[in-house]
C-alpha cells in the first residue's frame, strides 16, 4: 500500500547577515539549510521516497543552483491544489 503524506515547508528569511538570502555570499548557509531539512526528513520520515518542491523560487537561478542539476531539470508545471490531505 502506498501512503502519500504531504508536508508544507515554508522558509522564512531569518538571515540577518546583511546579504540577500540567495546571494553568492550566503550560498553555503542555504546549502546548510537544505542539508538540515533533508536530514530531518530522512530521520523522521524514513519511508519518504519523494520530495517535491513547489515554490516561486524555482524561477530564480540562484535558488535552483542550490539543488543537483537533475532535480532542477526535473521541474514540471502542475495544477495548484489549495486544499489537500495532510499527515
Amino acid at each position: 500500500m502506498l501512503m502519500v503524506c504531504f508536508h508544507h515547508i515554508h522558509f522564512s528569511n531569518l538571515d540577518f547577515s546583511g546579504y540577500g538570502p540567495l546571494t553568492h555570499q550566503r550560498r553555503e548557509a542555504r546549502l546548510a539549510d537544505l542539508w538540515s531539512m533533508f536530514s530531518h526528513i530522512k530521520r523522521f520520515h524514513p519511508e519518504a521516497r519523494l520530495v517535491q518542491g513547489s515554490s516561486w523560487l524555482y524561477n530564480r537561478e540562484a535558488y535552483t543552483h542550490l539543488f543537483p542539476r537533475e532535480y532542477a531539470h526535473s521541474a514540471r508545471p502542475y495544477k495548484v491544489r489549495l486544499i489537500g490531505p495532510r499527515c
